[in-house]
Protein backbone atom coordinates (compact mmCIF):
# COMPACT_ATOMS: atom_id res chain seq x y z
CA UNK A 1 0.00 0.00 0.00
CA UNK A 2 1.46 3.32 -1.06
CA UNK A 3 1.95 6.01 1.58
CA UNK A 4 0.19 8.66 -0.51
CA UNK A 5 -2.94 6.52 -0.36
CA UNK A 6 -2.95 6.91 3.43
CA UNK A 7 -1.80 10.48 4.09
CA UNK A 8 -1.40 13.81 2.33
CA UNK A 9 0.73 16.82 3.24
CA UNK A 10 -1.02 20.15 3.67
CA UNK A 11 -1.68 22.64 6.47
CA UNK A 12 -4.68 24.76 7.34
CA UNK A 13 -4.78 28.55 7.23
CA UNK A 14 -5.29 28.61 11.01
CA UNK A 15 -2.06 26.73 11.79
CA UNK A 16 -0.13 28.65 9.13
CA UNK A 17 -1.34 31.90 10.69
CA UNK A 18 -0.58 30.68 14.20
CA UNK A 19 3.01 29.78 13.37
CA UNK A 20 3.70 33.02 11.54
CA UNK A 21 2.18 34.73 14.57
CA UNK A 22 4.43 32.74 16.93
CA UNK A 23 7.53 33.64 14.94
CA UNK A 24 6.54 37.29 15.11
CA UNK A 25 5.98 37.11 18.88
CA UNK A 26 9.38 35.48 19.33
CA UNK A 27 11.16 38.15 17.29
CA UNK A 28 9.42 40.84 19.39
CA UNK A 29 10.51 39.08 22.59
CA UNK A 30 7.05 38.09 23.87
CA UNK A 31 7.67 34.32 23.92
CA UNK A 32 10.40 31.68 23.77
CA UNK A 33 10.68 29.43 20.72
CA UNK A 34 12.05 25.87 20.66
CA UNK A 35 13.13 25.32 17.05
CA UNK A 36 13.17 21.49 17.16
CA UNK A 37 9.83 21.06 18.95
CA UNK A 38 8.08 23.68 16.83
CA UNK A 39 9.47 22.27 13.57
CA UNK A 40 8.37 18.72 14.42
CA UNK A 41 4.97 19.94 15.58
CA UNK A 42 4.38 21.99 12.43
CA UNK A 43 5.39 19.02 10.25
CA UNK A 44 2.93 16.95 12.28
CA UNK A 45 0.20 19.50 11.61
CA UNK A 46 0.87 19.20 7.88
CA UNK A 47 0.10 15.46 7.91
CA UNK A 48 -3.51 14.59 6.99
CA UNK A 49 -4.93 11.05 7.01
CA UNK A 50 -7.43 10.16 4.29
CA UNK A 51 -9.41 8.06 6.74
CA UNK A 52 -11.85 10.54 8.34
CA UNK A 53 -12.01 8.85 11.77
CA UNK A 54 -8.23 8.54 12.03
CA UNK A 55 -7.84 12.14 10.87
CA UNK A 56 -10.27 13.47 13.48
CA UNK A 57 -8.48 11.67 16.32
CA UNK A 58 -5.02 12.58 15.01
CA UNK A 59 -6.01 16.18 14.23
CA UNK A 60 -7.38 16.65 17.75
CA UNK A 61 -4.24 15.23 19.42
CA UNK A 62 -1.68 17.09 17.28
CA UNK A 63 -3.70 20.31 17.56
CA UNK A 64 -3.88 19.97 21.33
CA UNK A 65 -0.13 19.37 21.46
CA UNK A 66 0.51 22.46 19.28
CA UNK A 67 -1.55 24.66 21.62
CA UNK A 68 0.19 23.18 24.68
CA UNK A 69 3.55 23.93 23.05
CA UNK A 70 2.42 27.52 22.43
CA UNK A 71 1.55 27.80 26.12
CA UNK A 72 4.89 26.21 27.08
CA UNK A 73 6.79 28.73 24.93
CA UNK A 74 4.99 31.64 26.59
CA UNK A 75 5.96 33.26 29.91
CA UNK A 76 2.64 32.22 31.49
CA UNK A 77 2.63 30.25 34.78
CA UNK A 78 2.79 26.48 34.42
CA UNK A 79 -0.35 24.35 34.67
CA UNK A 80 1.06 22.79 37.86
CA UNK A 81 1.38 26.20 39.49
CA UNK A 82 -2.16 27.22 38.56
CA UNK A 83 -3.56 23.95 39.89
CA UNK A 84 -1.58 24.43 43.09
CA UNK A 85 -3.25 27.83 43.50
CA UNK A 86 -6.77 26.50 42.80
CA UNK A 87 -7.91 27.17 46.37
CA UNK A 88 -6.66 30.77 46.22
CA UNK A 89 -8.21 31.45 42.80
CA UNK A 90 -11.65 30.27 43.89
CA UNK A 91 -11.62 32.93 46.59
CA UNK A 92 -11.73 35.79 44.06
CA UNK A 93 -14.99 37.25 42.79
CA UNK A 94 -16.10 36.70 39.18
CA UNK A 95 -15.76 40.42 38.41
CA UNK A 96 -12.20 40.45 39.75
CA UNK A 97 -11.26 37.40 37.68
CA UNK A 98 -12.70 39.02 34.54
CA UNK A 99 -10.76 42.24 35.22
CA UNK A 100 -7.59 40.24 35.95
CA UNK A 101 -7.96 38.23 32.71
CA UNK A 102 -8.60 41.44 30.76
CA UNK A 103 -5.28 42.88 31.99
CA UNK A 104 -3.40 40.04 30.25
CA UNK A 105 -5.08 40.46 26.86
CA UNK A 106 -3.07 42.36 24.29
CA UNK A 107 -5.75 43.36 21.79
CA UNK A 108 -3.14 44.58 19.30
CA UNK A 109 -1.78 41.04 19.10
CA UNK A 110 -5.28 39.53 18.81
CA UNK A 111 -6.05 41.74 15.81
CA UNK A 112 -2.58 41.00 14.40
CA UNK A 113 -3.39 37.26 14.50
CA UNK A 114 -6.73 37.81 12.75
CA UNK A 115 -4.99 39.98 10.15
CA UNK A 116 -2.35 37.28 9.61
CA UNK A 117 -5.03 34.70 8.78
CA UNK A 118 -6.78 37.16 6.45
CA UNK A 119 -3.56 37.87 4.56
CA UNK A 120 -2.77 34.16 4.33
CA UNK A 121 -6.15 33.42 2.77
CA UNK A 122 -5.05 35.61 -0.15
CA UNK A 123 -1.33 34.68 -0.31
CA UNK A 124 -1.94 30.92 -0.29
CA UNK A 125 -3.33 31.22 -3.80
CA UNK A 126 0.17 31.99 -5.07
CA UNK A 127 2.68 30.60 -2.51
CA UNK A 128 3.00 27.32 -0.60
CA UNK A 129 3.00 28.93 2.84
CA UNK A 130 3.89 25.75 4.75
CA UNK A 131 7.21 25.55 2.88
CA UNK A 132 7.96 29.18 3.76
CA UNK A 133 7.13 28.56 7.43
CA UNK A 134 9.43 25.54 7.58
CA UNK A 135 12.26 27.63 6.12
CA UNK A 136 11.59 30.40 8.66
CA UNK A 137 11.55 27.98 11.61
CA UNK A 138 14.82 26.38 10.55
CA UNK A 139 16.40 29.76 9.79
CA UNK A 140 15.36 31.55 12.97
CA UNK A 141 18.60 30.49 14.72
CA UNK A 142 20.61 32.26 12.03
CA UNK A 143 18.80 35.57 12.43
CA UNK A 144 20.12 38.32 14.74
CA UNK A 145 16.89 38.64 16.71
CA UNK A 146 18.30 41.21 19.15
CA UNK A 147 19.17 43.58 16.31
CA UNK A 148 15.71 43.21 14.79
CA UNK A 149 14.11 44.01 18.16
CA UNK A 150 16.25 47.11 18.47
CA UNK A 151 15.22 48.20 14.99
CA UNK A 152 11.54 47.75 15.78
CA UNK A 153 11.68 49.93 18.88
CA UNK A 154 9.85 53.22 18.48
CA UNK A 155 12.93 55.28 19.38
CA UNK A 156 16.59 54.35 19.00
CA UNK A 157 18.79 54.25 22.07
CA UNK A 158 20.92 57.29 22.75
CA UNK A 159 24.07 56.81 24.75
CA UNK A 160 25.31 59.43 27.21
CA UNK A 161 29.05 59.31 27.80
CA UNK A 162 30.02 62.89 28.64
CA UNK A 163 29.22 63.54 32.30
CA UNK A 164 29.80 66.90 33.93
CA UNK A 165 29.56 66.13 37.63
CA UNK A 166 32.04 63.34 38.38
CA UNK A 167 32.78 63.08 42.07
CA UNK A 168 35.87 64.95 43.27
CA UNK A 169 39.22 63.65 42.07
CA UNK A 170 40.23 60.46 43.87
CA UNK A 171 43.97 59.96 43.67
CA UNK A 172 45.56 56.72 44.82
CA UNK A 173 48.64 54.57 44.48
CA UNK A 174 48.68 50.81 44.16
CA UNK A 175 50.08 50.32 47.66
CA UNK A 176 48.31 49.16 50.79
CA UNK A 177 48.36 52.63 52.30
CA UNK A 178 47.42 54.20 48.97
CA UNK A 179 44.35 51.97 48.62
CA UNK A 180 43.35 52.62 52.24
CA UNK A 181 43.60 56.35 51.53
CA UNK A 182 41.47 55.96 48.39
CA UNK A 183 38.75 54.13 50.35
CA UNK A 184 38.66 56.68 53.19
CA UNK A 185 38.81 59.63 50.77
CA UNK A 186 35.87 58.14 48.88
CA UNK A 187 33.72 58.23 52.02
CA UNK A 188 34.89 61.71 52.95
CA UNK A 189 33.73 62.98 49.58
CA UNK A 190 30.47 61.03 49.75
CA UNK A 191 29.65 62.41 53.21
CA UNK A 192 29.59 65.91 51.74
CA UNK A 193 27.11 65.07 48.99
CA UNK A 194 23.43 65.85 49.52
CA UNK A 195 20.36 66.19 47.31
CA UNK A 196 17.75 68.79 48.27
CA UNK A 197 14.07 68.41 47.45
CA UNK A 198 12.76 71.91 46.84
CA UNK A 199 9.58 72.58 44.89
CA UNK A 200 7.43 69.94 43.27
CA UNK A 201 5.01 70.23 40.36
CA UNK A 202 1.41 71.27 40.93
CA UNK A 203 0.23 68.22 38.98
CA UNK A 204 0.20 65.00 41.04
CA UNK A 205 2.92 62.41 40.37
CA UNK A 206 3.09 58.83 41.61
CA UNK A 207 6.57 57.37 42.09
CA UNK A 208 6.80 53.56 42.02
CA UNK A 209 10.15 52.19 43.11
CA UNK A 210 10.69 48.46 42.42
CA UNK A 211 13.76 47.05 44.20
CA UNK A 212 14.45 43.47 43.05
CA UNK A 213 17.22 41.00 43.86
CA UNK A 214 18.84 38.45 41.57
CA UNK A 215 18.82 40.63 38.43
CA UNK A 216 22.38 41.94 38.04
CA UNK A 217 23.95 42.35 34.60
CA UNK A 218 25.74 39.04 35.08
CA UNK A 219 22.47 37.25 35.90
CA UNK A 220 20.65 38.91 33.00
CA UNK A 221 23.33 37.91 30.50
CA UNK A 222 23.72 34.35 31.81
CA UNK A 223 20.01 33.58 31.44
CA UNK A 224 19.26 35.79 28.42
CA UNK A 225 16.90 38.01 30.42
CA UNK A 226 18.25 41.18 28.78
CA UNK A 227 16.40 40.15 25.60
CA UNK A 228 13.03 40.11 27.36
CA UNK A 229 10.63 42.59 25.82
CA UNK A 230 9.57 44.13 29.16
CA UNK A 231 12.88 45.95 29.60
CA UNK A 232 12.63 47.64 26.20
CA UNK A 233 9.60 49.50 27.55
CA UNK A 234 11.74 51.70 29.82
CA UNK A 235 13.17 55.09 28.81
CA UNK A 236 16.38 55.46 30.86
CA UNK A 237 18.98 52.75 31.40
CA UNK A 238 21.70 53.21 34.05
CA UNK A 239 23.81 50.30 32.82
CA UNK A 240 26.55 50.54 35.48
CA UNK A 241 24.45 50.76 38.61
CA UNK A 242 26.22 49.63 41.79
CA UNK A 243 24.00 48.04 44.47
CA UNK A 244 27.02 48.24 46.87
CA UNK A 245 26.23 45.23 49.10
CA UNK A 246 25.12 41.58 48.93
CA UNK A 247 22.94 42.20 52.00
CA UNK A 248 19.32 42.81 50.91
CA UNK A 249 18.35 44.67 54.09
CA UNK A 250 21.32 47.05 53.89
CA UNK A 251 20.58 47.67 50.21
CA UNK A 252 17.02 48.62 51.17
CA UNK A 253 18.34 51.12 53.70
CA UNK A 254 20.82 52.51 51.16
CA UNK A 255 18.05 53.10 48.62
CA UNK A 256 15.64 54.64 51.12
CA UNK A 257 18.43 56.94 52.39
CA UNK A 258 19.80 57.88 48.97
CA UNK A 259 19.38 61.66 49.35
CA UNK A 260 22.98 61.56 50.62
CA UNK A 261 26.12 60.05 49.16
CA UNK A 262 27.29 56.46 49.71
CA UNK A 263 28.06 56.09 53.42
CA UNK A 264 29.91 53.29 55.16
CA UNK A 265 27.85 50.30 56.28
CA UNK A 266 27.73 51.22 59.98
CA UNK A 267 26.12 54.59 59.20
CA UNK A 268 22.86 52.85 58.29
CA UNK A 269 22.40 51.48 61.81
CA UNK A 270 21.02 54.87 62.83
CA UNK A 271 18.21 56.74 61.14
CA UNK A 272 19.13 60.01 59.42
CA UNK A 273 16.05 61.95 58.39
CA UNK A 274 18.04 64.38 56.27
CA UNK A 275 19.07 61.52 53.96
CA UNK A 276 15.75 59.68 53.86
CA UNK A 277 13.91 59.95 50.54
CA UNK A 278 10.60 58.79 52.03
CA UNK A 279 10.76 61.37 54.83
CA UNK A 280 11.49 64.14 52.31
CA UNK A 281 8.48 63.18 50.19
CA UNK A 282 6.27 62.79 53.25
CA UNK A 283 7.06 66.39 54.15
CA UNK A 284 5.81 67.35 50.69
CA UNK A 285 2.45 65.70 51.52
CA UNK A 286 3.13 62.54 49.50
CA UNK A 287 1.41 59.34 50.54
CA UNK A 288 4.19 56.85 51.34
CA UNK A 289 3.68 53.10 51.04
CA UNK A 290 5.99 50.12 51.41
CA UNK A 291 5.31 46.64 50.00
CA UNK A 292 7.56 43.74 51.08
CA UNK A 293 7.87 40.02 50.32
CA UNK A 294 10.34 39.20 53.13
CA UNK A 295 9.05 39.58 56.69
CA UNK A 296 12.44 40.47 58.21
CA UNK A 297 13.01 43.34 55.79
CA UNK A 298 9.43 44.50 56.37
CA UNK A 299 10.00 44.69 60.15
CA UNK A 300 13.27 46.58 59.69
CA UNK A 301 11.82 49.25 57.36
CA UNK A 302 8.04 49.48 57.85
CA UNK A 303 8.28 52.54 60.11
CA UNK A 304 9.67 54.60 57.23
CA UNK A 305 6.24 54.57 55.53
CA UNK A 306 2.80 55.87 56.45
CA UNK A 307 1.40 52.52 55.24
CA UNK A 308 3.28 49.27 54.80
CA UNK A 309 2.27 45.78 53.69
CA UNK A 310 3.93 42.37 53.67
CA UNK A 311 3.03 39.33 51.55
CA UNK A 312 5.77 36.97 52.71
CA UNK A 313 3.40 34.44 54.25
CA UNK A 314 0.50 34.65 51.82
CA UNK A 315 1.80 31.83 49.63
CA UNK A 316 4.79 29.51 49.48
CA UNK A 317 5.80 30.38 45.93
CA UNK A 318 7.91 33.53 45.60
CA UNK A 319 6.26 34.56 42.33
CA UNK A 320 2.80 34.45 43.91
CA UNK A 321 4.06 36.78 46.62
CA UNK A 322 5.43 39.14 43.98
CA UNK A 323 2.17 39.14 42.02
CA UNK A 324 0.34 39.94 45.28
CA UNK A 325 2.66 42.94 45.82
CA UNK A 326 1.90 44.35 42.37
CA UNK A 327 -1.83 43.77 42.79
CA UNK A 328 -1.84 45.46 46.21
CA UNK A 329 0.04 48.46 44.82
CA UNK A 330 -2.47 48.79 41.97
CA UNK A 331 -5.34 48.52 44.43
CA UNK A 332 -3.94 51.35 46.58
CA UNK A 333 -3.39 53.55 43.51
CA UNK A 334 -6.91 52.86 42.28
CA UNK A 335 -8.37 53.98 45.62
CA UNK A 336 -6.13 57.07 45.81
CA UNK A 337 -7.46 60.56 45.10
CA UNK A 338 -6.56 61.61 41.55
CA UNK A 339 -5.08 64.88 42.90
CA UNK A 340 -2.87 63.15 45.49
CA UNK A 341 0.83 62.34 44.92
CA UNK A 342 2.44 59.20 46.33
CA UNK A 343 5.53 57.02 46.44
CA UNK A 344 5.24 53.23 46.52
CA UNK A 345 8.33 51.20 47.39
CA UNK A 346 8.08 47.54 46.28
CA UNK A 347 10.78 45.35 47.84
CA UNK A 348 11.30 42.00 46.06
CA UNK A 349 13.95 39.85 47.74
CA UNK A 350 12.74 36.31 47.06
CA UNK A 351 13.76 35.84 43.41
CA UNK A 352 17.18 34.37 44.20
CA UNK A 353 16.12 32.85 47.53
CA UNK A 354 17.02 29.39 46.25
CA UNK A 355 20.12 27.33 45.48
CA UNK A 356 18.38 25.82 42.44
CA UNK A 357 19.27 27.89 39.36
CA UNK A 358 16.43 26.37 37.33
CA UNK A 359 13.94 27.46 39.98
CA UNK A 360 15.57 30.89 40.06
CA UNK A 361 15.21 31.16 36.27
CA UNK A 362 11.55 30.20 36.55
CA UNK A 363 10.98 32.76 39.33
CA UNK A 364 12.74 35.52 37.38
CA UNK A 365 10.93 34.73 34.11
CA UNK A 366 7.54 34.94 35.79
CA UNK A 367 8.58 38.09 37.60
CA UNK A 368 9.26 39.71 34.22
CA UNK A 369 5.88 38.54 32.96
CA UNK A 370 4.19 40.04 36.06
CA UNK A 371 6.16 43.27 35.60
CA UNK A 372 5.01 43.50 31.98
CA UNK A 373 1.38 43.13 33.04
CA UNK A 374 1.93 45.64 35.86
CA UNK A 375 3.17 48.23 33.33
CA UNK A 376 0.14 47.57 31.11
CA UNK A 377 -2.21 48.32 34.00
CA UNK A 378 -0.28 51.42 35.06
CA UNK A 379 -0.60 52.81 31.54
CA UNK A 380 -4.36 52.40 31.78
CA UNK A 381 -4.56 54.15 35.17
CA UNK A 382 -4.76 57.70 33.78
CA UNK A 383 -2.15 58.87 36.30
CA UNK A 384 1.26 60.57 35.96
CA UNK A 385 3.70 57.86 37.02
CA UNK A 386 7.46 57.63 37.39
CA UNK A 387 8.29 53.90 37.38
CA UNK A 388 11.80 52.99 38.56
CA UNK A 389 13.35 49.54 38.60
CA UNK A 390 16.47 49.14 40.79
CA UNK A 391 18.50 45.89 40.91
CA UNK A 392 19.80 44.57 44.21
CA UNK A 393 22.18 41.70 45.01
CA UNK A 394 22.92 39.06 42.37
CA UNK A 395 21.96 35.40 42.13
CA UNK A 396 24.72 33.58 40.26
CA UNK A 397 27.96 35.18 41.40
CA UNK A 398 26.90 35.24 45.04
CA UNK A 399 27.29 31.47 45.09
CA UNK A 400 30.85 31.78 43.82
CA UNK A 401 32.26 34.70 45.84
CA UNK A 402 29.90 34.87 48.79
CA UNK A 403 31.91 37.39 50.81
CA UNK A 404 33.32 39.65 48.09
CA UNK A 405 31.05 42.53 46.96
CA UNK A 406 32.53 42.60 43.45
CA UNK A 407 31.26 44.16 40.23
CA UNK A 408 29.97 40.79 38.99
CA UNK A 409 27.79 40.45 42.05
CA UNK A 410 26.63 44.05 42.34
CA UNK A 411 26.51 45.75 38.94
CA UNK A 412 23.09 45.90 37.35
CA UNK A 413 20.99 48.14 35.13
CA UNK A 414 18.58 50.50 36.85
CA UNK A 415 15.71 51.59 34.60
CA UNK A 416 13.23 54.48 34.58
CA UNK A 417 9.96 54.77 32.69
CA UNK A 418 7.75 57.86 32.33
CA UNK A 419 4.01 57.18 32.16
CA UNK A 420 1.49 59.95 31.57
CA UNK A 421 -0.94 58.28 29.17
CA UNK A 422 -0.33 60.58 26.19
CA UNK A 423 3.39 60.95 25.43
CA UNK A 424 6.06 58.61 24.16
CA UNK A 425 9.69 59.20 25.10
CA UNK A 426 13.03 58.34 23.56
CA UNK A 427 15.31 55.72 25.16
CA UNK A 428 18.64 56.84 26.64
CA UNK A 429 21.56 54.75 27.88
CA UNK A 430 23.68 56.27 30.66
CA UNK A 431 26.88 54.22 30.92
CA UNK A 432 28.78 55.94 33.73
CA UNK A 433 29.08 54.44 37.21
CA UNK A 434 26.05 55.25 39.35
CA UNK A 435 24.56 54.13 42.64
CA UNK A 436 21.55 54.88 44.84
CA UNK A 437 22.10 58.64 44.89
CA UNK A 438 21.34 58.71 41.15
CA UNK A 439 17.87 57.31 41.88
CA UNK A 440 17.02 60.10 44.33
CA UNK A 441 18.55 62.62 41.92
CA UNK A 442 16.28 61.47 39.07
CA UNK A 443 13.20 61.35 41.31
CA UNK A 444 13.78 64.91 42.56
CA UNK A 445 14.28 66.20 39.01
CA UNK A 446 11.18 64.34 37.80
CA UNK A 447 9.01 65.86 40.51
CA UNK A 448 9.54 69.27 38.94
CA UNK A 449 6.96 68.05 36.45
CA UNK A 450 8.77 68.60 33.16
CA UNK A 451 7.89 65.15 31.82
CA UNK A 452 4.15 65.78 32.30
CA UNK A 453 4.12 69.39 31.05
CA UNK A 454 2.27 69.18 27.75
CA UNK A 455 3.20 72.76 26.86
CA UNK A 456 6.85 71.98 26.15
CA UNK A 457 9.00 69.24 24.62
CA UNK A 458 10.65 66.96 27.19
CA UNK A 459 14.11 65.70 26.23
CA UNK A 460 15.13 62.56 28.10
CA UNK A 461 18.69 63.05 26.86
CA UNK A 462 18.94 66.52 28.40
CA UNK A 463 17.19 65.29 31.55
CA UNK A 464 19.74 62.53 32.20
CA UNK A 465 22.97 64.34 31.28
CA UNK A 466 23.92 65.65 34.75
CA UNK A 467 22.77 62.63 36.77
CA UNK A 468 24.77 62.03 39.96
CA UNK A 469 27.63 59.55 39.41
CA UNK A 470 29.52 57.53 42.01
CA UNK A 471 32.81 55.59 41.70
CA UNK A 472 32.33 51.84 42.06
CA UNK A 473 32.99 50.81 45.68
CA UNK A 474 31.49 47.66 47.22
CA UNK A 475 30.97 47.19 50.96
CA UNK A 476 29.85 44.16 52.96
CA UNK A 477 30.03 43.22 56.62
CA UNK A 478 33.35 41.40 56.23
CA UNK A 479 34.82 42.79 53.04
CA UNK A 480 35.33 45.95 50.95
CA UNK A 481 35.94 46.24 47.21
CA UNK A 482 37.48 48.98 45.04
CA UNK A 483 38.65 49.47 41.45
CA UNK A 484 41.87 51.26 40.57
CA UNK A 485 43.57 51.59 37.19
CA UNK A 486 41.24 48.96 35.68
CA UNK A 487 42.16 46.43 38.35
CA UNK A 488 39.95 44.99 41.09
CA UNK A 489 40.88 44.73 44.77
CA UNK A 490 39.14 43.39 47.86
CA UNK A 491 40.05 43.59 51.52
CA UNK A 492 38.81 41.42 54.34
CA UNK A 493 38.57 43.51 57.50
CA UNK A 494 41.89 43.80 59.36
CA UNK A 495 43.73 42.30 56.35
CA UNK A 496 45.53 43.57 53.26
CA UNK A 497 44.10 44.52 49.89
CA UNK A 498 44.26 41.59 47.42
CA UNK A 499 43.78 41.76 43.66
CA UNK A 500 40.67 39.92 42.48
CA UNK A 501 41.55 38.55 39.06
CA UNK A 502 38.45 36.44 38.34
CA UNK A 503 36.06 39.36 37.95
Amino acid sequence: MKLNNIITLSSSRFWNGLYLFKLGLYILGYINFSVVLNLLTFLGLCIRFKNNIVQKIYGFLIGLFALMLFYHDSFLPSIEQMLAQKANLTGFSVSYMIEFAYSFINFTMVFAFIAAIAVLSFVTKYVRIQNLIIILIVGINFINVARIRDGLRSDPDMRITAISNEQGDLVAKLTQSGMDKYFSQFHENENERKIHLLDTADAPVDVILIHADGMTNSDMQSFGFNENNVFSRFNIFLTKFNSVSTDANINTKRLLNSMCGQKDRDSYKTKEKECNLITALNEKKFLTRGFFDIHKIYLENKDSFSDSYVNSEKTKESNDRITALFENCLKQLKNQDIKQSSISYISIDSLSDTSDFLKYKSNATRFMFSLNSFIDQLQRSNRNILLIYVPSKGALERKRFDIIPSRKQLEGTAMIKFIDGTKSYESVVFDKSTSYMAISDLIVKSLKGEFIDKRQYFSVKAFIEDTAVTPFVGEDINCNYIELFKKHYFKLHNANWIELKDN
